[in-house]
């Protein structure tokens, strides 16, 4: 009898110890999934299990996940495993029965219950069941602790040991493919934070993490991505990893040189979806060019005079790697074409400014414009330039729209959005206000299939201020003033002036 009652004493302690040690556990989750529970007539959580059940973990310390994946906490999509997963039901009409699983599905917890002095509300039945099962964790807390959390052993990728640094060595010292580059993903709700180094690698192209969010698997030099080439012209069968290192297979495209997208396909409601990613480095120029050969053109693009010395403003990108500039001016005299060289570049923001160097050069007139930093959203502007001049031709095209936004993509303060029509090699070119003064450069275009919607005349200008501060490091360079000549004048007049000081830019 004595050995019976030491047995069953040991048992007791046993399964006490057992209940314990599990409650513990939880520590290892902050996160908690509560399943939907539906019912065969259509009902949802028709007697409240799953709503008490999440209220009574969220008070215990859990953070509640509900069924928008996309709003998820970044630690919460990239680390599964600090999800518990809890399923409440009442199978029996008598009882009420709980589990809780990890990310590999092993059950951690379970425990059932039932309601004394059962009655006919079955609402008030189940939910004293619930608080029964609730008994078990009367004193528990949640204090989360890591190092008890599973751990997802993620498929092996690629390691190359590259970096920014050594990525950026590599661009500024190799002829690049369009794709090649480095890129911040433009962020959204399915997107989280990389940045991407993208070099060739044989006959493909690899992106390489350079950038991830904190809770992200993704290291430093792994590869996230391999681009082939297909037939057409910027556009690349792509096999991408996913967040947990999954691979995917499907399409890249590259647009107007500075966007990559991705396109991806939810697997539940088949929409598909457009990934961006911003080239950031080397400076995406946007304007046609060909492999350079000693007399071939490279790239064109449009500017204007900011001196009567001929100190001409434009982009950046628009004379990168040139050999050698040609600038061509037309008015009512004639054509000229002049030799010019790079003053100063301010890559960052994508502004240069270039000096005619050749000697038949004579100086201009007083300027009819100055470089105004003062505009209003919804104010009428136009600009005058050298678009796609191989194929439309070499004489000025004027187009005209109005300032949407004083803010570009992401709100960067940098740019104006307008609604002026824009085409490669307009960029360099003026904007112009209602008066005719200069208060930007126009420099990108947004492109819907970049976005995967459709875009009506969504481009971007370069504020004039970032004009000023290169004038400003030349202390020979005059800002011009301008007069009031053209104020009060219709646009077709302020054109036949202002074309005077607009030049197309070819770059060798």
């Amino acid at each position: 009898m004595k050995i019976n009652l030491t047995l069953v004493l040991i048992i007791l302690f046993a399964i006490n110890l057992f209940g314990q040690s599990d409650t513990e556990k939880l520590n290892a989750y902050r996160f908690a999934f509560v399943q939907k529970l539906t019912y065969q007539d259509g009902g949802i959580d028709s007697y409240g299990l799953a709503s008490k059940t999440a209220s009574f973990l969220q008070n215990r310390g859990f953070y509640i996940l509900n069924d928008d994946r996309e709003n998820w906490p970044k630690e919460a999509t990239y680390n599964p495993c600090e999800i518990l997963n809890v399923l409440v039901n009442n199978k029996s009409r008598a009882k009420v029965f709980i589990e809780f699983k990890n990310c590999k599905g092993e059950i951690i917890y379970k425990d059932n219950a039932h309601a004394t002095n059962w009655n006919n509300n079955y609402r008030d039945n189940f939910s004293r069941s619930l608080d029964n099962i609730f008994k078990s964790f009367k004193n528990y807390k949640l204090e989360f602790n890591r190092s008890e959390t599973p751990v997802i052993e993620y498929p092996t990728v690629e390691q190359t040991g590259e970096t920014e640094i050594t990525l950026k060595e590599y661009f500024d010292n190799n002829n690049l493919n369009n794709i090649e580059g480095i890129y911040k993903s433009y962020q959204a709700p399915n997107l989280p934070h990389y940045k991407i180094g993208i070099k060739k690698q044989n006959d493909k192209y690899i992106a390489i993490i350079l950038e991830a969010d904190e809770y992200s698997p993704w290291k430093e030099g792994e590869v996230k991505a391999y681009f082939e080439p297909s037939s057409m012209s910027d556009f690349f069968s792509t096999k991408w990893y996913m967040g947990n290192k999954t691979s995917y297979e499907t399409f890249a495209m590259m647009e107007n040189g500075a966007l990559l997208s991705i396109e991806f396909l939810n697997p539940k409601t088949k929409e598909k979806r457009q990934d961006k990613f911003i080239k950031m480095y080397p400076t995406a120029s946007g304007e046609i060019k060909n492999k350079k050969s000693e007399n071939s053109i490279s790239a064109t693009g449009s500017g204007f005079i900011l001196d009567k010395k001929g100190v001409i403003a434009t982009n950046a990108h628009v004379v990168e790697n040139a050999d050698k500039i040609q600038i061509t001016i037309k008015n009512e005299i004639g054509e000229n074409i002049y030799s010019a060289k790079v003053l100063l570049k301010d890559e960052m923001n994508d502004v240069a400014l270039l000096e005619i160097t050749d000697s038949k050069f004579t100086e201009f007139n007083d300027l009819p414009y100055k470089i105004s930093e003062n505009t209003e959203i919804g104010e009428n502007v136009f600009t005058i330039g050298f678009p796609l001049n191989s194929i439309m031709g070499k004489n000025f095209k004027v187009n005209n729209g109005i300032v949407s936004s004083n803010t570009g993509i992401s709100d960067d303060i940098r740019h104006y959005q307008i609604s002026v029509p824009l085409q490669p090699g307009n960029s360099g070119g003026p904007l112009f206000n209602e008066n005719g003064d200069v208060i930007g450069i126009t420099s990108s275009r947004l492109n819907g299939k970049a976005i995967g919607t459709s875009v009506q005349n969504v481009n971007y200008a370069i504020k004039s201020a970032y004009v000023l501060n290169l004038i400003k490091m030349l202390p020979d360079v005059e800002t011009p003033t301008g007069n009031s000549s053209l104020n009060g004048k219709d646009l077709k007049e302020k054109v036949k002036v202002l074309k005077n000081y607009v030049c197309l830019i070819t770059v060798y």
